[in-house]
Parts: C-alpha cells; sequence; structure tokens
C-alpha cells in the first residue's frame, strides 16, 4: 500500500523510469537457512550445524574476497579501486590512512597494492 501511495504522488523523470529496480540481498540468516536446506537432510547433529556454519562462513567469505576492491560506499560507491585510481589516487593515498578503514581489511589490502603499482 506503502508503495502504491508514493508512486500516485511522485512523478518519475525519465531517468527514474529507466532506472533497474534492485531487489535487495536476502539478509545473513536468510542465506545461511537456504545453505542448510539445500542439504536436504531431516535431522542435524551438532557436528553436521558446525559443519554447515564453517562451509557456509567460507562460502561468504569468498565472494566477499571477489568483491573487495569494490567502494560499497561514499563518492566512489560501486566503482572498483582500479578505476578510482585513474582519476583520483590523492584520494586513495588519503583514504588508507584514516583509522576506520581497519575496519575495511580487504579493502585497504586492495587499495595499498593499487597503490604500489
Amino acid at each position: 500500500m506503502y508503495i502504491y501511495s508514493i508512486l500516485n504522488t511522485h512523478t518519475m523523470t525519465n531517468d527514474e523510469k529507466h532506472q533497474p529496480i534492485v531487489q535487495p540481498k536476502p539478509s545473513y540468516s536468510e542465506r545461511l537457512l537456504t545453505h542448510i536446506e539445500a542439504t536436504k537432510q531431516e535431522t542435524y547433529s551438532f557436528a553436521d550445524i558446525k559443519r554447515l556454519f564453517k562451509e557456509f562462513g567460507t562460502i561468504q567469505y569468498e565472494e566477499m574476497k571477489k568483491t573487495a576492491n569494490v567502494f560499497r560506499r561514499g563518492k566512489y560507491k560501486d566503482r572498483t579501486v582500479q578505476d578510482v585510481l585513474t582519476f583520483d589516487r590523492p584520494y586513495l593515498e588519503w583514504l588508507v590512512k584514516q583509522s576506520w578503514m581497519d575496519n575495511q581489511k580487504l579493502l585497504k589490502v586492495c587499495i595499498i597494492n593499487a597503490l604500489a603499482t
């Protein structure tokens, strides 16, 4: 109902009309449950659950590594480190010096490696 009311009160621009609708990514818990359900077991021992959690964690980590060089927020959201390096090297040099980048270890390593080239 809420979406309907927004669509009726908002006149879309041509740019908005041609933007793809992005489906939200399922939550971590939803993806984990889907992974567990895919095994199609009737019952699970503690060892089974532990194995499935570890297996799922590895899968998630590998997926995250594939996009570690992509900015997820900020002025260069959805752009790669290599792309930004071509036109804003000073920004990347500034970025790696920020203390909060310690929480973005994979991205920070990608930036450091790109700056080294």
